[in-house]
């Protein structure tokens, strides 16, 4: 598996966005952001740096702790990569 911007679901229930890498039996995910549904939406926080203080750059996780490893909406991409480049877009629009 070529390193994809994919979400993977561990059997804790936790959802991990990132670019990820399967080889062998680990799964890498590099740049890895939570996943948080809410009420309003779907939102995305690097993965525990509230906690630590810092940004983690990569964690690896063995594939017997994942439900499943997937592809995301290219809405759910793009945020992924805006957060992580820090560049946004801006989004013109005309309300009548």
């Amino acid at each position: 598996m070529n390193e994809e911007i994919l979400c993977t679901k561990l059997i804790t229930n936790q959802m991990i966005l990132g670019k990820t890498k399967r080889t062998g039996k680990l799964i890498k995910i590099t740049k890895p952001f939570a996943i948080i549904p809410d009420p309003s939406g779907i939102k995305i926080f690097p993965y525990d740096q509230a906690i630590l203080g810092k940004e983690i750059e990569e964690i690896t996780i063995p594939i017997t702790n994942t439900i499943y490893v997937n592809e995301i909406s290219t809405e759910l991409r793009n945020t992924y990569l805006s957060a992580i480049s820090g560049i946004t877009e801006n989004k013109k629009s005309i309300i009548v």
